[in-house]
């Protein structure tokens, strides 16, 4: 069944089409022959095409299935199959390929490590190759850059098919684009194409069309970047390419949020968010969430922005679920000791053979250089062995000497700013105090006796007594309301932010995103609130700017349901949860949000950015004194 959505721009019919079922069905004769056939080697030949038949259409469950299904027909017949091992290592490409498609990136690293290993104990060059061409997009996926460059860099140079090469080539491309090396990627997109010209596989064509398309969006060049996606979608939807089209629509949405195009956009994007949840896609699921959530805050329905921001939190919760992040951590570790062995081991070898020529150059000289050389060598070695020794420990010395004088400053920095903070705090508190003082009990004796003196009459009164207790009246109230913190119950709250994060905007190379809503119920929260919110955006503003190393912060600050969300987002370096320290920073702002009874959750990872959600509750009678 296919669903289709239209919608008219620009004068043209534009169609978006949503699928629920299998776009190209594997002939019924090979279902027959492995219900059938009892020969292992027709049966692993009958699997290899269906796996083949599910990565060609991106359908990752079925792939994973029949991926899994060959590996385990292959373990039960070994000695009977002779080339067992290439059925083996496919088994494990078509395995680690499902699994980088529903976006467990840490466990298609895990199947590639594991493979790789034995093709390279087994000798099989091409396979091998296909494997760590696979692994380099796993490393792209998880955005560790200079790892996967180094695997692509290999695929180029060894000499493999016309198809393989260019994969490797669009690969890098890609590398090149996230890099944002426009020109690069562009090379090596037209070193891919040149490379196509003879090739009938029309779909790889179509592959390339999409990144090439990447490049125009990147140059802002949207209208040509609009023409070429249509051109796709309607190529890949006669050809039954379902994986693609949905790609495409995806751009195609992204571009008309860019543009304004707010109807167009949320029409696409929906109907590719359909064809992600029915092929099970998550790792898709989430890049679409998230452009539908920036169309929603683009045209300013926040609520459905805040909506999906819980949706996109699911998904990842369940991406996170599925992976075994510790024992994958550890085979990667391995598999890279493994290279580094195999690099030295090499070295070793090649230092041999020329010991062995040294050796036999030597056997020419005469006995009595030869003599000289045996006992002078020795000493001499001797002597600059022990003089880099000594080199090698003063170095090390003034290291640590310097490590220890950093790190004492670092914790005399620390304690003297929870000291100021702690100052700053108790100065708070108390002038709030004496502000409630003056104003309650002086202001308000004050006021009584300036009622009862005019009830007595101007002709009871001694001469300027009236005057003199007006004065000290409005200079009591005038003394409270300058040690409360006027700024935040008087001026627009909403506007403060912006300022501060503005200087913050121009001092930096930050780019930072604030959007409150809606902006009126943001301006009337409690004063104490509103004091709190501020040092918490502070705090987490600072931690950013000093760590985070980030090119861009998002804040979204939301009144819903009797709460108070704060969302703050940036693209930085993330960091790793279990191996979190609490800082002076962190720790105040735990401190703040738990005397507040608010909640707080980090969603982060190395290379992955952070993103803090606080949720602080409401009551009516907070809405009402604000």
């Amino acid at each position: 069944m296919i669903f289709m959505a239209y919608v008219s721009a620009q004068d043209a019919t534009i169609r978006f089409h949503s699928f629920a079922h299998f776009p190209e069905k594997p002939n019924d004769s090979l279902y027959q022959i492995l219900k059938s056939t009892s020969s292992i080697d027709k049966r692993l030949k009958v699997i290899f095409q269906l796996a083949e038949t599910h990565e060609r259409y991106a359908i990752p469950d079925s792939l994973l299935f029949y991926g899994k299904l060959l590996k385990n027909t292959v373990a039960t017949g070994k000695n009977d199959i002779p080339n067992h091992i290439y059925y083996e290592l496919s088994a494990d490409r078509f395995i680690g390929s499902a699994q980088l498609m529903n976006g467990l990136a840490d466990e298609a690293l895990k199947t590639h490590i594991e493979a790789i290993a034995l093709a390279e104990t087994t000798k099989s060059e091409e396979v091998l190759m296909e494997l760590k061409l696979g692994l380099g997009k796993v490393y792209l996926a998880k955005n560790e850059l200079k790892t996967a460059t180094k695997l692509f860099n290999e695929c180029l140079e060894f000499s493999g098919s016309t198809m393989f090469l260019s994969k490797a080539h669009i690969a890098q491309g890609d590398l090149d684009l996230k890099r944002e090396d426009i020109d690069n990627a562009r090379y090596h997109y037209q070193k891919a194409e040149d490379k196509l010209n003879d090739s009938k596989d029309l779909k790889f064509k179509l592959t390339l069309a999409l990144n090439l398309a990447l490049i125009s969006i990147a140059q802002q060049e949207y209208n040509k970047a609009l023409g070429s996606l249509e051109d796709v979608m309607k190529r890949t939807l006669e050809n039954g390419f379902y994986d693609l089209y949905t790609e495409a629509v995806s751009m195609y949405g992204s571009i008309c949020t860019k543009l304004g195009r707010y109807q167009v956009a949320e029409i696409a994007l929906a109907s590719a968010y359909a064809n992600s949840i029915q092929w099970n896609r998550l790792e898709l699921q989430k890049t679409i969430i998230n452009q539908l959530r920036h169309t929603y805050a683009a045209k300013g329905d926040y609520e459905n922005a805040y909506a999906l921001m819980t949706q996109y939190q699911a998904v990842s919760n369940e991406i996170i679920e599925k992976q075994n992040s510790s024992a994958i951590k550890e085979l990667e570790v391995k598999y890279q000791t493994l290279q580094k062995e195999n690099e030295i081991f090499a070295l070793q070898e090649e230092q041999l053979q020329k010991e062995a020529e040294i050796s036999r150059q030597k056997t020419i000289k005469t006995a009595f250089l030869v003599g000289f050389l045996v006992l002078l060598v020795p000493i001499i070695t001797l002597l600059v062995v022990y003089y880099q020794k000594l080199q090698a420990q003063s170095q090390l010395n003034i290291q640590q000497e310097e490590i220890n004088t950093r790190k004492i400053g670092a914790l005399l920095n620390e304690q003297e700013l929870k000291l100021v903070r702690t100052s700053l705090e108790v100065q708070q508190e108390e002038r709030a105090r004496i502000a409630r003082a003056l104003h309650d009990s002086i202001g308000g004796n004050l006021a009584g006796i300036k009622l009862q003196l005019t009830n007595l009459g101007d002709s009871m009164l001694p001469k300027n007594i009236m005057k003199q207790i007006n004065e000290t009246y409005n200079l009591v109230r005038d003394v409270s309301h300058d040690l409360i913190p006027e700024k935040f119950g008087q001026n627009d709250f909403c506007s403060l932010i912006s300022e501060y994060l503005s200087k913050l905007d121009s001092a930096s190379k930050l780019n930072i995103s604030f959007n409150p809503h809606p902006r009126e119920e943001v301006n009337i929260l409690p004063n104490h609130l509103k004091v709190e919110v501020y040092r918490v955006l502070q705090e987490l503003m600072t931690n950013t700017l000093k760590h985070a190393d980030a090119d861009s912060v998002e804040i979204h600050l939301t009144v819903h349901n009797k709460q108070l969300q704060l969302l703050f987002e940036d693209d930085g370096a993330g960091f790793d949860m279990n191996k979190m320290q609490k800082g002076i920073g962190l720790s105040s702002i735990m401190d703040r949000i738990k005397k507040i009874n608010g909640s707080m959750n980090i969603d982060t990872a190395i290379d992955r950015g952070t993103a803090v959600t606080i949720v602080i509750p409401i009551s009516h009678k907070e809405n009402h004194e604000a």
